[in-house]
């Protein structure tokens, strides 16, 4: 139905799928991009907060050359345009 969302989600909730964030920590044992890293989250939902933790398979590293704002929206709104 135009107008909502595809799912609605349970409440109270944090809205967000489209992501910019540092990685901060890695849990134990964990390969992934190094603390201090800009990264984009693919398909972690409820990420507009101060903290987000992610699995290390969803993190996708920013290159250097790559503004935050264009990686902050490369993911969803290119999709959303399309559709």
């Amino acid at each position: 139905m135009p107008g909502r969302f595809g799912r609605t989600p349970a409440l109270p909730t944090c809205p967000g799928i489209e992501c910019l964030a540092v990685v901060e920590a890695l849990g134990a044992g964990v390969d992934g991009p190094r603390p201090g890293t800009r990264v984009v989250l693919l398909g972690v939902r409820a990420n507009w907060r101060g903290l987000v933790v992610a699995p290390a398979e969803r993190v996708i590293p920013v290159p250097d050359a790559v503004s935050d704002q264009d990686a902050a929206q490369a993911i969803i709104n290119p999709v959303t345009a399309l559709v």
